[in-house]
């Protein structure tokens, strides 16, 4: 038996294991075990944090529905599984999940996948749909796990026959790191009450809601400002592109920040984090925000609402309804800073009680040890 484990990282974004997925890397090299991640190449200079994993590159992207350069990608996966037999693969979104759970089913090694989010394309119906479910029930194979970020898309999965049972598990999101992101004590006094929204820019993350909202409120001549921290995610029909954001910024409905390294410095800033995305995982910038004594405003929807205790840690409004999350912006700047920081302390409390990072880490090292 080896005594040292290795344990293989498969995603589709170098950005999101640096900042979702580094800290369980490190507790697990701190473990003993050996850390390779596979993923594409960073669009950025690579963080000096990885120190100490191996990275090897694979050309896979998200958005990309051409068959022969998916089956390319396929195959260059398993020659490197081969090649490298990982004691565990830990694998996370659609792809990574589904190609990765071909391959550990072929080859024999344990899977361990983690569904950060329903995509769009199982919402929908038609051939493509079928067959991204098909390819999910031959990725489930006995020596496969499944961890889910909310109940809804375990239900799903459950419901689809994509998961077999007693083979799954439900993890707080990616978990938040309650130390790294603490209540700021030494806030500067604002003129104008600062709405702040920190997301990939992507329609389906609810940015024609934001605006749309922004803009009512601004006609009933509410005074504030709205902050967006963001950065682009390809060329889609969800994308969003600079030329938009730069028309939004003409009109004076926000101002607009590149996604920045250290998003405390952004979040320090906020008076409330608003994300009303269509459909969630578990949204990361909520958990930090929350974890910061901030109050948030999220839409009813899967993932979004487990996050969040309405009327409590903040504020929930109905889902693609910019009318409603005005009406919730408008009852959050009336709120005194008395309440909002109430909010805030809960808010805190419940990322202190389900979910600190500490809790996914011990769940991925049950299964590993």
């Amino acid at each position: 038996m080896k005594s040292k484990k290795k344990i293989i990282f498969f995603v589709n974004d170098y950005w999101g294991f640096v900042n979702f997925r580094l800290n369980l890397a490190r507790f697990l090299i701190s473990k003993g075990c050996e850390v390779i991640l596979l993923c594409p190449k960073p669009n950025v200079k690579k963080s000096s944090s990885l120190e100490g994993i191996s990275h090897i590159e694979l050309d896979i992207k998200s958005t990309n529905k051409n068959p022969f350069s998916e089956l390319k990608v396929f195959f260059r996966t398993l020659y490197i599984l081969i090649l490298n037999r990982p004691d565990f693969l830990l694998s996370f979104t659609i792809k990574p999940n589904i190609y990765g759970g071909i391959i550990s089913r072929l080859i024999k090694i344990q899977h361990v996948k983690n569904v950060t989010g329903i995509g769009r394309e199982f919402l929908k119906e038609g051939i493509f749909t079928k067959l991204l479910k098909l390819l999910y029930r031959i990725a489930n194979g006995k020596n496969s796990f499944t961890f889910f970020q909310n109940s809804d898309d375990m239900k799903f999965f459950m419901e689809k026959g994509l998961v077999r049972p007693s083979q799954y598990d439900i993890l707080p999101g990616s978990g938040v790191d309650t130390d790294k992101f603490s209540p700021t004590t030494n806030k500067k006094p604002k003129e104008l009450f600062n709405f702040l929204m920190v997301s990939r820019l992507l329609w389906s993350k609810g940015l024609n809601e934001f605006i749309q909202a922004i803009k009512n409120l601004k006609k009933e001549g509410c005074k504030f400002k709205a902050t967006i921290v963001g950065f682009s995610y390809g060329k889609g029909a969800d994308s969003i592109s600079s030329d938009q954001i730069s028309r939004w910024i003409a009109d004076d409905l926000i101002t607009f920040e590149n996604y920045q390294s250290d998003v405390r410095l952004a979040l320090n800033d906020a008076d409330c984090v608003v994300l009303p995305s269509y459909r969630e995982g578990m949204p990361r910038s909520i958990l930090e925000s929350s974890s910061m004594q901030i109050p948030v405003i999220v839409c009813d929807v899967p993932g979004s609402r487990e996050a969040v205790d309405n009327g409590k840690t903040g504020l929930i409004c109905k889902a693609r309804d910019p009318l409603d999350l005005a009406l919730k912006m408008k009852i959050m700047l009336s709120k005194s800073e008395i309440e909002r920081k109430e909010m805030g302390r809960k808010g805190r409390i419940k990322m202190l009680k389900g979910f600190k990072e500490e809790l996914v880490i011990s769940k991925y090292w049950g299964l590993i040890k």
